[in-house]
C-alpha cells in the first residue's frame, strides 16, 4: 500500500499518496526568488541559455528571444514585452508558460522586429537577454522540459542529514522510474483552490453559478481583503458597486466585474471577457482533478506505472521521448512487446484527460475511472456540448509515470539550504517530484 498523504488539500486535489514511503525533510520553497530557477530546454533538450551567442545564420522574420522574468507571470511578462515594443500581444509567441514566483529563462518569438531592435531592459524583472531570427515561430509545446535549479529552506531536520535523506529519496525516484505524473497545486491554486470546481459547472452549463462561485466564494487561507470583499458581493450581487472595494490585484474578478457592471445577467460575456488561457484553464484542471484521481486508484491497487498490465492503455514515444498521441489498448498478444518498448523508453503507460472521444482501460483500473466519471455525474459528450464552444474538449492521454533526470546531487549551503537541480520534461511539476522529498504541507511549495 502506497504512503497516504495527511493534508486534507492532497486528498481534495487527489494527490492522495507519495511514490516514496521514507519522512520528508520537510522545509519550504520560494524563501527568496532565486531558491526557484526554471530554464527551458529546447525541443532537441538543449538548455536554452546554452545558446546564447550561437551564430544564427537565418534571415527569417521571426525574431527568437531568451526571456529572464523575475517574480512575473509568463503572460503578463509577454503584455509589458508587446507594449514596450508597440505591438500587439498577436505578434508574439512561446512556448511553455514559467512559474511566476521565481527567476526563469525562456524563448519567445517576436514576429517582424529584428534582433537590433529588440528592446533589452523592457521593466523591472523582465529584460531579453538574446535574440536572433529564424525561419520559424516559436509555437506553444514547442519545447522539450525545464531544468530545475531549488533551494529547500527550513527543513525540519538538521541540513547534513537531510542532504543524506534527499540523496536516498533522488536515487529511488530514479530507480522506480521517476515519480507519479500528478498534476501539482498550480494547477489548481492553494490559497484558492477553485479553478477544477468552476471548471465542472462550466461543463455542466451552469454559468451563472459558476461565475458567482468564482466571484463569491471564500477560502481561509486567501488575504482579509479578498475574503472581505467575496463576503459583501454575496450580500446584494451589485457588481458595479463591488469594484469601489474588491482588491485590485484580482484581476481576472476586476475584468468580470467590469463587464457585469454593465452587462448584469451576461455571464457567458462576463467570462470571454477573461484572457482565454485563463478560462480554458477551468476545463484544464477539472480534466486534471479526474486524472489525478485516476492516478492515485492506480497506486491504491499496487499496480505498476512504470510497465503495463492487460486493459491498459500505451502511447508511442518519439526519441526525445515525447508521446505521440493516439493510444493502443494492450492485450495479450502485445504485451512482451510493449512492456519491451516501455522498459526502453519508446512507450508509456497512460490515462486518460477526459473528453468527447475518451477510451478508457478496459480492465479494473478502467472500470474505476468510469465510475468516477457516474460519481461526478457527467458524460463524456458533456465535453461536446458546453455552451462556450472553445472550452469543448475531445480529450488527451497524459503519461502516468514523470522521469526524473538528476544534473546535481544535493548539496548543503552555507546558510543551510539544501540545493538540488534536475530537469523534467514538458508539463510535469517540480512541485510533484520535491513533495516525495520534503513531504511537507501544501503552502509550502507556493
Amino acid at each position: 500500500m502506497p504512503m497516504k498523504s495527511p493534508y486534507n488539500l492532497d486528498l481534495a486535489l487527489g494527490l492522495t499518496y507519495y511514490y516514496t514511503t521514507f519522512s520528508g525533510i520537510g522545509g519550504s520553497l520560494r524563501n527568496k526568488l532565486d531558491d526557484f530557477v526554471v530554464e527551458e530546454i529546447l525541443p532537441d533538450r538543449t538548455p536554452i541559455l546554452s545558446i546564447i551567442n550561437r551564430c544564427s545564420k537565418s534571415n527569417g522574420i521571426y525574431t527568437h528571444c531568451i526571456m529572464k522574468k523575475v517574480n512575473w507571470s509568463t503572460i503578463d511578462a509577454l503584455k509589458k514585452v508587446a507594449r514596450a515594443h508597440k505591438i500587439g500581444m498577436d505578434r508574439i509567441s512561446y512556448a511553455g508558460i514559467k512559474d511566476k514566483k521565481a527567476v526563469t529563462y525562456q524563448r519567445i518569438c517576436i514576429w517582424n522586429i529584428p534582433p537590433s531592435e529588440i528592446i533589452s531592459h523592457i521593466t523591472k524583472g523582465i529584460d531579453i537577454i538574446y535574440s536572433w531570427r529564424e525561419e520559424k515561430p516559436v509555437k506553444l509545446g514547442e519545447l522539450w522540459g525545464n531544468k530545475f535549479d531549488i533551494i529547500i529552506r527550513k527543513t525540519s531536520i538538521p541540513a547534513e542529514k537531510a542532504v543524506s535523506v534527499a540523496e536516498k529519496a533522488i536515487e529511488k525516484i530514479i530507480s522506480l522510474g521517476g515519480v507519479p505524473n500528478y498534476f501539482g497545486y498550480q494547477r489548481f491554486g492553494v490559497h484558492r483552490p477553485i479553478t477544477h470546481m468552476v471548471g465542472k459547472m462550466l461543463l455542466k452549463n451552469k454559468i451563472e453559478e459558476a461565475v458567482k462561485f468564482f466571484l463569491g466564494e471564500v477560502f481561509e487561507l486567501e488575504g482579509e481583503d479578498a475574503k472581505e470583499g467575496r463576503t459583501r458581493l454575496k450580500e446584494d450581487w451589485n457588481y458595479r458597486k463591488a469594484l469601489s472595494y474588491f482588491p485590485k490585484r484580482l484581476k481576472t474578478e476586476i475584468r468580470i466585474l467590469e463587464y457585469l457592471a454593465k452587462h448584469e445577467t451576461d455571464y457567458i460575456g462576463a467570462l470571454l471577457n477573461t484572457p482565454k488561457s485563463i478560462l480554458k484553464m477551468f476545463i484544464h484542471a477539472y480534466q486534471s482533478y479526474l486524472f489525478n484521481i485516476f492516478l492515485s486508484k492506480r497506486l491504491e491497487l499496487n499496480l505498476p506505472l512504470d510497465s503495463a498490465i492487460i486493459g491498459d492503455l500505451v502511447i508511442q514515444l518519439d526519441d526525445l521521448q515525447r508521446p505521440i498521441k493516439y493510444p493502443y489498448l494492450v492485450n495479450q498478444n502485445n504485451i512482451s512487446l510493449i512492456n519491451k518498448n516501455i522498459k526502453q523508453g519508446k512507450m508509456s503507460v497512460v490515462a486518460p484527460l477526459i473528453g468527447y472521444s475518451t477510451k478508457f482501460p478496459q480492465n479494473e483500473w478502467g472500470e474505476f475511472m468510469q465510475s468516477i466519471i457516474e460519481q461526478e455525474n457527467i458524460q463524456l459528450d458533456d465535453f461536446k456540448s458546453i455552451e462556450i464552444k472553445m472550452l469543448r474538449s475531445k480529450g488527451s492521454y497524459r503519461e502516468l509515470l514523470a522521469p526524473v533526470y538528476l544534473e546535481r546531487h544535493p548539496m548543503k549551503l552555507p546558510d543551510d539550504g539544501i540545493r538540488i537541480i534536475f530537469s523534467l520534461k514538458s508539463s510535469t511539476y517540480a512541485t510533484v517530484m520535491l513533495r516525495e522529498i520534503m513531504k511537507s504541507p501544501p503552502t509550502a511549495y507556493v
